[in-house]
């Protein structure tokens, strides 16, 4: 059987793979020998591609395994110490005290992770036992990669977001317990900043719209995004926060324009709560940021939401939207009593009430008509809100911040007009 004479070599190639690299003072062997294990783990994923669906085949596969898993999970040379510098040659070795930092294998790794996805996309159930240290070496390289220089970690990088890439379209529902872990790894300021990893996440996110939907990424997201602000309040300083928060908005927008219509009675209240956490970033941050710095970072985590919003808005009907609006009026407080006090009050207030015209705005913008009933509901509020100044010290609580709901409001109320001009309220 010549399938299983090809199949066979796997044992060979596995062989090289587990054999120790030679000494590193030995340049020209040690570069000899990563070669052969790069081309040895490229190998078995061409066998694999072809070969691992035959039934007499896939138990020699699985065998596989578990020993691409060891190469992966050994320390790396780069990983090993922070302190540790390359010199200007590549396969040079720099000693620095007691140190020595190894060659680079990076390509090895690569191929390895290669490797990995394709059994994992054709072996499917198969490969559930090794699902868990398979996520998990991927994400190692994730969320480590400080220790190597900029080329080998985007390689790095690049290769284990395809590697999941893969996994995710192949064994997506698979990975649910993981998701989480897995988006809080891979959503990181320092990837955004490259442009073949921001590559990697836009396949990344169509990719787990497409494959999972709103069952397995709906408690992923809403506890991602409370990660995410959890990290930006700490970092304040770090601006490249913005970039990942946007990426899961995306995701979010995405799972709710490919979900199932008959999955949109289960699962539409709880994308939308998902929703309004995201749009709670104006009260959660404002306190954070300088007045203007502030206003920029709403503006830019708003105009996401509300550019997704109309994804899943858009195929609701009036039962299911109308709680869903008397939700965003309870959420924004905007029948509370929260305009006049304590000043954190008011700022909590000012702010909840700013998205709620927003909203409103983008609403009406993008449902026109659809939005009448509600009109007789919401021009009280306007036009009391209106008439009354907020009581605050322009030092506590900036004017622009004033000024900017007003103008949503009025903003909200021209939409109102255009769309019931013979309204009796105004």
């Amino acid at each position: 059987n010549y399938i299983m004479r090809f199949v066979s070599l796997t044992k060979q190639l596995t062989t090289i793979l587990s054999t120790p690299l030679p000494p590193p003072h030995q340049l020209h062997l040690f570069k000899s020998a990563v070669a052969t294990q790069q081309t040895a783990a490229l190998s078995i994923e061409i066998l694999a591609r072809f070969f691992c669906q035959q039934p007499q085949c896939s138990a020699t596969f699985v065998q596989v395994i578990p020993v691409l898993l060891t190469v992966v999970e050994s320390p790396t040379p780069h990983h090993k110490k922070k302190d540790k510098k390359k010199s200007a040659t590549s396969m040079e070795i720099v000693e620095e005290g007691d140190q020595l930092q190894l060659p680079d294998n990076s390509q090895v790794l690569a191929s390895v992770h290669l490797a990995l996805a394709t059994l994992c996309r054709e072996l499917g159930v198969k490969v559930i036992p090794h699902l868990t240290r398979i996520v998990s070496s991927l994400l190692r390289y994730l969320s480590a990669g400080s220790g190597a220089t900029d080329t080998e970690a985007e390689l790095l990088h690049v290769s284990a977001l395809s590697a999941l890439h893969s996994i995710l379209g192949s064994v997506g529902p698979l990975l649910t317990p993981h998701l989480t872990n897995i988006l809080t790894t891979v959503l990181k300021p320092s990837f955004f900043a490259s442009a073949a990893t921001a590559e990697q996440f836009e396949a990344l996110v169509t990719v787990l719209a497409t494959s999972l939907g709103p069952r397995h990424l709906v408690r992923p997201i809403k506890a991602t995004i409370s990660q995410l602000y959890a990290s930006l309040m700490q970092e304040p300083e770090e601006q490249g926060w913005i970039a990942p928060i946007q990426t899961l908005i995306k995701l979010l927008g995405e799972t709710c324009e490919k979900m199932d219509s008959a999955l949109i009675p289960t699962y539409h209240s709880q994308l939308y709560e998902v929703f309004l956490t995201i749009l709670k970033f104006r009260q959660d941050f404002s306190n954070v940021w300088d007045a203007e710095e502030y206003l920029d970072h709403c503006d830019e985590i708003e105009e996401e939401a509300f550019s997704q919003l109309p994804h899943l808005l858009l195929r609701l009907n009036e039962k299911r939207f109308q709680p869903l609006f008397a939700r965003l009026v309870s959420w924004s407080g905007l029948h509370s009593k929260g305009r006049g006090g304590a000043t954190e009050a008011v700022s909590q207030y000012l702010a909840s009430s700013t998205v709620f015209y927003r909203a409103l705005d983008h609403l009406t913008t993008t449902l026109k008509g659809i939005m009448l009933p509600y009109y007789p509901t919401i021009l009280p509020n306007i036009l009391s809100t209106l008439s009354v100044s907020l009581p605050s010290d322009e030092d506590e609580i900036p004017h622009e911040l004033t000024c900017l709901r007003q103008s949503y409001l009025f903003k909200s109320l021209l939409q109102i007009l255009r769309y019931d001009p013979g309204h009796d309220a105004p």
